[in-house]
């Protein structure tokens, strides 16, 4: 017995010795492999600064992966993507049979820059973009279909993220978007396609983050929702999105000064209410103006047949509109002679293309949000940019002669109808909406019924 138990000692001994070698020699292996590899499938600069195993627990870490910009979009920023460290943990006694236990996925110091060139090509696309050889011609395989083994995910995490996009193609300046401070936290995800959202809790998402805005305030954009287990079909969700403090002062060469005007200010909250599932869609929202404008607005049907109700944007346009023309005169008075004679002497011809610029702004949020849906968001921003400023020419060309001075005189005006002064004061209180907003959002999704019924949806 003695002998036996000295024998399982030394084996024991050698394990551990063989694990912790397999360990120090495979982690530089892999990174030379990795660093010499990742250039070369990516035609860009790429490098791995460590790897690490940790076989018994189940470990894997990465640190300081950087992937360059690729050629031609390398000009200001030298980096498209990169994170200090990932690190994967899964419970070892779980990797064999039954549900597999992920324990935690996490980014730190993720960094990701997307741009997109004068030509309308994204950098992202160009990676691995090199000579390709011709696809070989593939006999048909007959697949057995087996059962996927169901996956928890206790923790998935990105830490302390940044993600820029930066577009070239949409005017002479370029248009950038820089979120910040990005929080992402994912707990009790379950990937199985064969559990009931009912029977089992729902998965808790959280995303924060911080839309910097040059010389501005920071927006503040979040996140809250209730997630299904994940299968084949789209998992059920409640969700509810803010975006408190965007302003449009950056974007003013994207955006007609009438278009200004007729919404009511620079900047703009927005808040949406989601329930999905396979089969039912339900978003109800508004976007609330620095002006005090508010265009509230409703999508129903299916993810596969979404159903817009544009009366709620239109009521929101139409009131706009109306308070417009009824506070021309008493803007006038407080704006001077520059102001009064961009809006005062063209109140009446506003009001009769009012119903030719409230189609407009129908059809542009329609575009808008059937685009978003899709999830391309060039299409999505150019069906807004395009439809409300095919509005607001309407608008305009039916209260100027002179298209020159109606611009200035309408730049003018849109500061005297939204106040500087409020604007400001909207500006400094972004912190404090957001509290209310974000505080809001939380508690819509942890009433709001799981999984969304159509029963449950309000009229």
């Amino acid at each position: 017995m003695h002998r036996t138990l000295k024998v399982l000692k030394v084996a024991l001994i050698v394990l551990v010795l063989l694990v912790v070698g397999l360990r120090l020699v495979l982690s530089p292996l892999v990174r030379s492999l990795a660093n010499k590899m990742l250039p070369e499938a990516l035609g860009t600069e790429a490098s791995l600064g460590d790897l690490r195993f940790g076989f018994l627990r189940g470990y894997t870490g990465l640190r300081d992966l950087r992937i360059g910009q690729p050629k031609g979009f390398d000009a200001e920023d030298k980096d498209l993507f990169r994170f200090s460290s990932f690190e994967a943990k899964v419970k070892p006694g779980t990797l064999r049979s039954g549900t597999l236990e992920v324990e935690r996925l996490e980014v730190k110091d993720l960094y990701v820059h997307v741009i997109r060139d004068k030509e309308g090509r994204l950098n992202v696309e160009q990676l691995g973009a090199g000579e390709k050889a011709a696809p070989e011609e593939k006999k048909p395989e007959v697949k057995t279909e087996e059962a996927a083994r169901p996956i928890r995910i206790k923790l998935l995490a990105v830490r302390n993220g940044i993600i820029k996009y930066t577009d070239y193609s949409l005017s002479e300046n370029p248009v950038r978007v820089n979120l910040a401070d990005l929080d992402f936290e994912v707990k009790d995800l379950l990937v199985d396609a064969t559990t009931d959202a009912s029977a089992v809790e729902p998965a808790i998402v959280s995303l924060v983050g911080r839309l910097k805005q040059e010389g501005l305030p920071d927006g503040r954009l979040g996140l809250s929702a209730r997630v299904g287990p994940v299968g084949d079909e789209l998992p059920a969700v409640n969700a509810a999105v803010r975006l408190v403090g965007f302003d449009l002062t950056p974007f003013e060469s994207l955006v007609p000064p009438a278009t200004l005007t007729l919404l009511g200010g620079k900047g703009l909250d927005f808040t949406a209410d989601i329930g999905v599932k396979a089969d039912l869609l339900d978003v109800k929202g508004a976007v609330e103006m620095a002006g005090g404008s508010r265009f509230p607005f409703r999508v129903g049907g299916t993810p596969k047949k979404p159903e817009f109700d544009t009366s709620s944007v239109l009521f929101g346009t139409f009131g706009r509109l109306s308070g417009v023309m009824s506070g021309t005169a008493a803007d006038a008075m407080e704006t001077g002679k520059a102001a009064a004679g961009a809006v005062a002497d063209e109140a009446g011809a506003l009001a009769g293309s009012a119903l030719r610029t409230i189609g407009g702004l129908g059809r542009a949020m329609k575009s808008t949000a059937k685009a978003g849906i899709k999830g391309d968001l060039k299409e999505a921003g150019g069906a807004l940019v395009e439809g409300v400023g095919s509005a607001a020419s309407e608008a305009k060309d039916a209260v100027t002669d002179t298209a020159a001075a109606a611009k200035e005189g309408l730049a003018e005006s849109t500061e005297a109808l939204t106040g500087a002064a409020a604007l400001d004061a909207w500006r400094q209180a972004t912190d404090t909406r957001w509290e209310a907003a974000w505080s809001a959002a939380r508690e819509q999704v942890a009433k709001a019924p799981f999984p969304p019924s159509r029963e449950a949806v309000s009229p």
